[in-house]
């Protein structure tokens, strides 16, 4: 029998139940008319069930020891037995002659080396005649000593013992994979001579590629002996498997349950293009978004959920047993219970946990598990290379809640059931129409399920064939994607044993460009051509200045555009100068805001630089928060500026030159405040906007204060609220989703210059100020990295020193105490990862793995610590006991204006 039926319609249950049912009654047969001597005699072995994945040989035994349950049918999966094995003659003989090679080369290869240290060391002394011919002759007797041979050897081993294969004893059904099944007939061609089942579950991949052969070697022993009901099944048939099938089995009968090779019809599916990597990252973590920004699941949305697939699954029963009355009211029920899963798919709302992600290849399966970790989801994997026991724990994982997103690689489609499984996406695109079909099959296990599928330009080479499949499952389709090129035979064999390179996970970079999902679906070709557009010329720019959106001409959002951390580091390492300088102070060994230069005992230079895109709309305020975020490397270091020069990158012939002008004068405006002026600069034409200050302070070097050297029970004080990130990426989406109070209060904490906490800090350091026993062991400022990242550089800088590790640091974060923009917790609450930046990402890969949460900080504070900030606070080390550090607290909140004050906190 060859039958082709969709995943999850019972083709487990329709080949068990004959076999069982065969089993009852020969057992009455045998009662009935077999003596006790000729029923020893006969073969327990009745069936056998060939698998393709060790995870689908479970599951069928699983299936089967429950329907066997008190019939007295054992069902085993492989076994192995030890056996101690002889050697013959020959093996003998091999394994001396490979004794004797091995010895003979390890004596060479010292004779070698002997003989090229004689010649290294001829070369470099001149000694007279006498020791040369004692050098020479030593390296001909050694050359001759090469020659000596091994020929004779320890007496060997008489044999080895081996874990052979067997059937199990008084099995009845045996579950296994084509190479167990191989290995049986090598040791005992006829052991499945008498078998009268033979099963080929997944018969389309037995019997491709793969496992063809192994396959090929197993039906010829089932079929060569007695009478063997042979049945291959599959949710997928590929016209040569089936052509070959014919024409080994003997008039098989020919059962389709649907249509051949059709997806799911109870599966919603959804094609989505997503650009490249980064979009199908961002789209994939919007997904998820709601499950990821909660620790426990959403019970009554699960409830509701499973109320929704009972309507669907009633309404379709109701559907067979009326065949064709009241057709439309039974639809219209399935439609209103689909609406929920419709909202799903198209981004009003996030998919319900659990949620399967399909990728191609074991690296970027393992690539992805560890980015959605460090973005903090609950996350497992299963792919091919991992132990059978840690596929069944990632499954028990994703069953009892512990995890609701799992992983995984092509082969576990195969060998995956999980009932619970709300949702399929493909994050890569499958490689053909049949890898697609089972893909999404693991959502329909409850007759009903939602199937994403990401693309890229990459993929618009087998787009066509999946969107067939879509359009013959009754769901819509895009008419462009149907006239695609069709691929050949050989384009698409060529596709499916290399399938495309795609851009490492890891190594992508995730911008904060807004996710619209299914608004933002193609409608026609046209979305996916190269977009050119021509620079006008600056007579010709028309766009007045009041409407210039500076944001829309960015890629990033200030100090967010920041290169990770981990990167920075390498780059940083590999281009160390090797010239020792006595005058540099501070440099590069420790990440530090700024470097010092000495000039004499009681002056030093400290010099800075600091620029990125446009960070607001706003020329002139983009231009202060730029100048006070590059100001503020001047006071982390403890110091006073005393000059300035700009540095401009702007897009000429696309932006009017009043612009430019504004953010110089925002800057400028900036800058006074400080008490110093821009005295210089440096532009050139840019595609996106760019601009920043080169700033030069002094200091004395002795009071030069850095980001390392903090002390055991040292407390930590913040002078700006964090969350500029969240509000700037949301600010940049539009959509009004920024409350215009916490914007306000955003924008103008930005331009907030760190002056006069520094002032206070550097008087605290040089015991200026009435505060007893206070000391300033570290400072830093808080920008691109995060308040996790920068207080990880101080950690990490301090422990470099500490060389016993018992004495090593680490720094407890207390987030009550953490102050946090009006507003931000909300918006995270609501939009989740959609509004978290690409350097803010960066920042969780790069901090998370030195970062233990304790179970009571909720995920959207767990997001505002990695959080990258612009122009933010200062971070001081201090030592001296809580109640210097409240005083201190006390003494810079006196200068900062309301609210602002209230930020400053231990």
């Amino acid at each position: 029998m060859i039958a082709v039926a969709p995943t999850g319609s019972g083709k487990t249950a329709a080949y068990l139940l004959p076999i069982i049912n065969t089993y009852i009654e020969m057992q009455e047969q045998k009662q009935n008319r077999k003596t006790i001597e000729q029923t020893k005699t006969l073969n327990n072995l009745q069936a056998l069930i060939v698998a393709p994945t060790r995870e689908l040989e479970r599951q069928i035994a699983s299936v089967a020891k429950q329907l066997t349950k008190g019939l007295g049918i054992i069902v085993s999966l492989p076994m192995v037995q030890d056996k101690y094995i002889k050697y013959t003659k020959e093996e003998t003989e091999q394994w001396e002659e490979r004794q004797k090679q091995k010895l003979n080369k390890d004596i060479n290869d010292q004779l070698n080396n002997d003989i090229d240290l004689i010649k290294k060391k001829k070369r470099k002394r001149n000694e007279d005649q006498s020791s040369e011919q004692s050098d020479s002759e030593s390296v001909e007797q050694n050359q001759q000593n090469q020659q000596i041979m091994i020929t004779h050897t320890k007496r060997p081993r008489k044999g080895r013992m081996m874990f052979v294969p067997c059937i199990p004893p008084q099995a009845h059904i045996l579950i296994a994979s084509p190479h167990y099944v191989c290995t049986l007939l090598q040791n005992d061609p006829q052991c499945l001579s008498n078998i009268e089942w033979a099963i080929f579950d997944e018969a389309d991949k037995l019997f491709d590629q793969e496992f063809e052969n192994e396959s090929k070697i197993i039906l010829a022993a089932v079929t060569s002996g007695s009478f063997t009901t042979c049945a291959f099944l599959s949710a997928t048939m590929q016209s040569s498997v089936e052509e070959y099938l014919r024409s080994e089995a003997s008039d098989p009968i020919r059962v389709i349950v649907g249509t051949h090779s059709n997806a799911n019809t109870s599966v919603l599916q959804k094609l989505v293009f997503c650009g490249n990597e980064e979009g199908k990252y961002i789209a994939l973590r919007s997904a998820l978004g709601r499950g990821g920004s909660n620790n426990t699941n959403q019970i009554g949305d699960e409830q509701s959920e499973e109320e929704d697939q009972e309507v669907i699954e009633e309404g379709q029963l109701n559907q067979n047993q009326q065949k064709g009355k009241n057709k439309n009211k039974n639809d219209k029920r399935i439609r209103s219970a689909q609406s929920r899963m419709l909202r799903q798919m198209d981004g009003l709302e996030s998919l319900l946990p659990p949620v399967a992600v399909f990728v191609q290849s074991i690296e970027r399966c393992e690539e992805l598990t560890a980015s959605l970790r460090a973005d903090g989801f609950r996350v497992t994997q299963m792919h091919s290379q991992m132990q059978l026991s840690q596929n069944q724990h990632a499954i028990n994982s994703i069953q009892t809640g512990q995890a609701y997103v799992l992983v995984c690689t092509e082969l576990m489609a195969r060998g995956m059931d999980i009932r619970s499984l709300n949702a399929v996406i493909n994050y890569d695109f499958p490689q053909s129409s049949k890898s697609y079909i089972h893909r999404i099959g693991r959502s329909g296990r409850r007759r009903a399920g939602i199937a994403l599928t990401y693309f890229t330009t990459e993929d618009f080479d087998h787009l066509r064939a999946i969107a067939n499949v879509i359009k013959e499952a009754g769901q819509p389709v895009e008419d462009w994607m149907l006239n695609l090129k069709k691929m050949n035979k050989d384009e698409r064999k060529k596709l499916q044993v290399k399938p495309p390179k795609r851009q490492s996970i890891s190594r992508v970079t995730h911008t904060a460009i807004p996710v619209q999902r299914q608004k933002d679906l193609v409608s026609s070709m046209a979305c996916f051509l190269p977009k050119t557009s021509q620079s006008l010329p600056p007579s010709a720019i028309t766009v007045p200045q009041s409407e210039v959106k500076l944001t829309q001409y960015s890629s990033g959002l200030g100090c967010a555009c920041k290169i990770r951390a981990q990167l920075l580091d390498k780059l940083v390492a590999s281009s160390s100068s090797s010239i020792k300088d006595l005058n540099l102070l501070v440099g590069t060994e420790t990440g530090d805001d700024a470097s010092v230069q000495q000039i004499n005992d009681d002056i030093a230079i400290i010099s800075t630089t600091d620029f990125f895109p446009p960070i607001v709309d706003d020329a002139e305020t983009y231009g202060s928060i730029s100048a006070t975020n590059a100001l503020s490397d001047i006071y982390a270091m403890g110091g006073r500026p005393i000059q300035a020069i700009s540095i401009v990158g702007f897009p000429i012939n696309k932006l009017p030159i009043e612009t430019l002008e504004h953010i110089l004068s925002g800057a400028q405006a900036k800058v006074n405040e400080a008490g110093i002026s821009i005295s210089g600069g440096h532009s050139i034409s840019t595609a996106e906007p760019i601009f920043g200050l080169s700033v030069s302070g002094i200091i004395n070097p002795k009071n030069i204060l850095r980001n390392i050297g903090i002390k055991d029970g040292d407390y930590i004080i913040l002078t700006k609220s964090i969350g500029t990130g969240i509000v700037t990426s949301a600010l940049k989406r539009g959509e009004n989703i920024c409350p215009d109070e916490t914007k306000k209060y955003a924008l103008n904490l930005m331009q907030q210059l760190n002056a006069h906490p520094s002032e206070v800090i550097v008087k605290a350091a040089l015991g200026s100020t009435n505060i007893e026993n206070i000391s300033i062991h570290a400072l830093t400022d808080i920008t691109g990295f995060g308040l996790s990242g920068h207080l990880k550089k101080m950690v990490d800088g301090t422990n470099i020193i500490i060389k016993n590790e018992e004495e090593k640091l680490i720094a407890t974060i207390f987030m009550d105490s953490v102050p946090i923009i009006p507003g931000v917790q909300q918006l995270l609450n609501q939009r989740g990862l959609t509004i978290y930046s690409s350097s803010s990402i960066s920042n969780i890969e790069y901090s998370s793995p030195s970062t233990i949460f304790s179970p009571s900080v909720q995920y959207h504070q767990r997001l505002l610590i990695f959080d990258a900030q612009t122009s933010g606070g200062l971070l001081v080390s201090v030592g001296g006991g809580k109640d210097a550090a409240l005083k201190l607290v006390e003494e810079i909140k006196k200068n900062i204006p309301d609210p602002f004050n209230a930020d400053v906190r231990i």
